[in-house]
């Protein structure tokens, strides 16, 4: 749990400083981004949030998935033994939603 908490420290710290730069950059160039460019930043920054992340954040091979080695992610995966099947995901999703 302490690498987690610092990464997500780290991360928090890491985005802060990114604001503060740019917000530095635009206050001393006095100019006004578009809302066309602020909305792209906040954007991509929502897609690819994992930039600023400290922890290995690489994503499981599908090719060895499919050949039944371990990937880091897909077959080594350990579900508790009170998990519904992963079809009930979906039925479930539009309940509660």
């Amino acid at each position: 749990i302490g690498k987690y908490a610092l990464s997500a420290g780290l991360q928090i710290s890491l985005i802060s400083a990114f604001f503060a730069a740019l917000d530095a950059a635009v206050s001393s160039a006095a100019i006004q981004p578009p809302d066309w460019l602020v909305f792209s930043l906040f954007f991509g920054m929502s897609i690819r949030s994992r930039i600023f992340s400290p922890l290995d954040n690489s994503r499981p091979d599908a090719t060895k998935a499919s050949k039944g080695e371990a990937t880091g992610g897909f077959n080594d995966r350990q579900m508790p033994s009170w998990t519904p099947p992963g079809v009930f995901f979906p039925i479930m999703w539009i309940l509660i939603v």
